[in-house]
């Protein structure tokens, strides 16, 4: 720290200033890198969350046509024809 404020001390009141502003740009460009992080991960949550959601409705889609298939395994069975097999 004692470093830089001597090398600072030694600038031109134009560099100095130019100093001042290149920080601030730097410390800017590092929030923003911050944020995109942030909201990169948010949407990665919100994506899972969401994949998750249609998996369950998948499930239950799956569910049900199971038991459809059953009850036609039945109604074949019942007429005394071959029961279909899975694939």
């Amino acid at each position: 720290a004692e470093l830089l404020q001597r090398g600072l001390s030694l600038m031109s009141d134009d560099s100095s200033y130019k100093a001042v502003r290149v920080k601030h740009a730097t410390k800017e460009d590092l929030w923003h890198q911050l944020m995109h992080t942030t909201w990169w991960l948010e949407h990665n949550r919100r994506e899972k969350s969401f994949l998750k959601s249609l998996q369950q409705e998948q499930e239950g889609e799956f569910k049900m046509a199971e038991t459809e298939m059953e009850i036609f395994r039945g109604f074949m069975t019942a007429r005394g024809l071959p029961a279909l097999q899975d694939d």
